[in-house]
């Protein structure tokens, strides 16, 4: 694949915590607290914009593996920042 997609590439959102993001409304626990499906779907957002310049149009991106680690509790009204680096490019596989 050739793209402008170099290591070093980052970017930075950040994103307020609703009530649908919740663990309780997702119904995957009782706190309320922003559920890790949330968290990933965030991670990949910011990663969708920040390659999509980068990539031809022939080409789509899918997760493949992600691991994510809850360091403090997030509630409804709290405010995220997701940053996304691009640690290094294999072929077609991109590593963050």
């Amino acid at each position: 694949m050739d793209t402008q997609l170099k290591p070093g590439l980052h970017l930075s959102k950040k994103f307020n915590i609703s009530e649908n993001d919740l663990a309780s409304t997702l119904q995957t626990s009782k706190v309320p607290f922003a559920a890790t499906p949330s968290l990933i779907i965030l991670m990949e957002r910011v990663i969708c914009e920040m390659i999509s310049t980068h990539v031809p149009e022939t080409y789509t991106s899918v997760s493949a593996e992600i691991n994510i680690k809850h360091l403090i509790p997030v509630a409804a009204g709290d405010q995220v920042s997701c940053s996304v680096h691009l640690k290094f490019v294999e072929d077609t596989k991109l590593f963050f």
